[in-house]
């Protein structure tokens, strides 16, 4: 457990070891400043542990987890995750603890987590972005393939003076690529997978809404969209369908979609897999089956996302209601 490695973390920030050495076989000094972790559980009792950010990390092996963390007690440094197919990383920064989560990740040997909470020194943004927050980011190493990404935000962030008056659903997570901030498309979770409360202004989590290459990415944060950035009318999409057969909402339509021959439409289950696909437009002829079989969707919400003109930029995007 955390508290029982004090002694070992300050010989191993402050001295010179490089050669490899092990306590209990459960931690390992590692070349290159890593402190490799493979407790099955780390709680975290008390106090901040501090990570040196000139080359220092706390590694998680890959069956290794973690509990209890919170403002006084976190990680500040880099963290990496050994085969992170679903981590949560325990980071944090100035007092402040931020937690970002990767599930579904794939092909990625290990992934490198920081949280800084500072203002990036990149300011330049893609189109559909009004602002980026301006006190904090992750940045991410060594990502090689896909994941898929949730940030956090609290009360300390102040995301009602970062928003405005524009509504929570205005905010995005965004990821920094040659130079300029991109918007990731995402959704905020009405449960946040992070502290599993409701996410409000105050506090919650901002999931992407599938898996997509982080490596394609050295950093992330929360984002405002451009009001109306698509520059385009929004359709009017019908909010449910009820496919049994009576004639009767049978199909799901969405008004205006033949005004856009390129579009892409797509919907996700609320684990954020792909269940249903247009590429080439859409002919309101969906009626809830699981992509292109005529396997029946379970009752319940989906996620919708819609590109007019196969940019890559979502335009539009929300629920729909499967029911019968």
């Amino acid at each position: 457990m955390l508290r029982n490695l004090c002694s070992i973390i300050c010989i191993f920030f402050y001295g010179s070891l490089f050669a490899q050495m092990a306590v209990h076989s459960d931690v390992y000094l590692g070349s290159e400043y890593e402190l490799y972790n493979a407790f099955d559980l780390t709680s975290f009792y008390s106090g901040v542990v501090y990570i040196d950010r000139n080359g220092g990390v706390f590694s998680f092996s890959a069956d290794a987890s973690w509990d209890n963390s919170d403002n006084t007690k976190h990680l500040d440094g880099s963290i990496r995750k050994y085969s992170p197919n679903a981590f949560t990383f325990p980071s944090g920064h100035g007092g402040q603890y931020q937690p970002l989560h990767i599930s579904q990740a794939a092909g990625n040997s290990y992934i490198d987590v920081t949280y800084v909470a500072i203002p990036h020194s990149e300011n330049d943004l893609s189109l559909d972005l009004e602002a980026i927050h301006p006190n904090f980011y992750w940045s991410i190493g060594n990502a090689s393939d896909q994941g898929r990404l949730t940030l956090s935000w609290n009360i300390n962030n102040n995301i009602d003076a970062f928003l405005g008056l524009k509504a929570l659903d205005r905010l995005s997570i965004a990821g920094l690529q040659n130079g300029e901030w991109q918007r990731i498309p995402s959704l905020i979770d009405a449960n946040s997978l992070i502290d599993f409360s409701s996410s409000t202004l105050l506090s919650g989590s901002i999931s992407s809404i599938t898996a997509f290459n982080l490596d394609n990415y050295s950093a992330f944060t929360l984002a405002v969209l451009e009001d109306g950035s698509a520059g385009t009318i929004k359709l009017t999409v019908s909010e449910g369908i009820t496919p049994n057969n009576d004639g009767v909402n049978d199909n799901w339509i969405i008004k205006g979609i033949e005004a856009y021959p390129e579009a892409q439409v797509s919907v996700y289950n609320r684990s954020g897999e792909l269940v249903f696909s247009a590429l080439n437009g859409y002919s309101n002829s969906w009626s809830g089956n699981f992509k292109q079989n005529l396997e029946p969707l379970p009752v319940g919400p989906y996620f919708y996302t819609i590109d007019f003109d196969a940019d890559g930029r979502i335009d539009q995007q929300g629920w729909i209601y499967i029911n019968y």
